[in-house]
């Protein structure tokens, strides 16, 4: 009776009952890195900090819409970034599907100059705002599949996490590569070697085996809130005197409290929307079960 039972409940130490699996045992955060990965997209929205647009992801599928006209904005390359194939249409209209896994995070910079997204294929996308298109600047593939993106409060790099507690940072000054004469459109070189210095990532700060479900950078602050799966929030201070691709932060707290993995966590604005350095955000975490 008592192995039907585990089998029922997908409760055994075997097949179906370890960690990450969808049975009932173990604590509330247990799905998180393993069933979790496999069960249908969230669609994801990012709106663009002056309101002009908003992005829509689901799965692997993107979508920016204009808010004044309701219309789908053109997502393009750059001229040393390789265009997808295109996949699909939309209203008859043939679409490039620029991820080919789910997408696990959209985000615009603060400014609205940049729109970011990473997924589970282990590549990040950096679109640069124009009047009428967003470009793709960058398309960075990495070693592990991408959970997190945020960019800084003056949007000069941005931050993304994989689900191993990596956090690697990227400038976006770095999108300027496009007008080199010398990369090309396979991300390589004249004498075929990966791009490196500023078109590459750095690593930036890591959760020592804990899984990092999500991210956040306050608004007017030098601060990366990361969660992570043990139940709790890392809060970083960013170099400032040094560059932050070469600087290593200094961790300032940790939230504790939750009694199961953190799911999300956000920062709350106490007035106004301002780009101040004056103006101080609280951490808002949100627990899962």
């Amino acid at each position: 009776m008592g192995r039907k039972r585990n089998r029922g409940n997908g409760g055994g130490e075997g097949e179906g009952g370890g960690e990450g699996s969808a049975g009932g045992g173990g604590d509330a955060g247990s799905n998180w890195g393993g069933q979790h990965l496999q069960q249908a997209a969230v669609p994801l929205v990012a709106p663009h900090p002056r309101g002009d647009a908003v992005a829509v992801a689901y799965g692997a599928h993107l979508r920016v819409y204009d808010t004044k006209t309701n219309a789908l904005v053109e997502l393009r390359a750059a001229a040393n970034v390789a265009t997808p194939a295109a996949s699909g249409d939309v209203d008859g209209a043939q679409t490039t599907e620029w991820h080919v896994d789910t997408i696990r995070g959209i985000t615009f910079d603060p400014t609205g100059r940049f729109l970011a997204t990473a997924g589970d294929d282990k590549v990040l996308c950096l679109w640069r705002t124009e009047a009428n298109a967003y470009v793709c600047v960058k398309r960075v593939k990495v070693h592990k599949k991408l959970c997190a993106v945020r960019f800084t409060d003056d949007g000069e790099h941005v931050l993304f996490a994989n689900k191993y507690g990596d956090v690697q940072v990227l400038p976006t000054s770095a999108a300027d590569s496009e007008n080199d004469p010398n990369v090309t459109p396979s991300g390589k070189d004249a004498d075929g070697d990966a791009v490196t210095g500023a078109d590459a990532p750095a690593f930036l700060l890591g959760h020592c085996c804990s899984i990092i479900t999500d991210m956040a950078v306050p608004v007017g602050s030098n601060l990366v809130c990361t969660a992570d799966r043990d139940h709790k929030v890392r809060v970083s201070i960013l170099p400032t005197t040094v560059s932050v691709m070469g600087g290593s932060p200094e961790i300032q707290s940790f939230c504790y409290g939750h009694t199961a993995f953190v799911a999300c966590v956000a920062s709350v604005l106490p007035g106004p929307v301002s780009h101040s350095p004056t103006v101080a955000s609280s951490v808002l975490p949100g627990a899962g079960a």
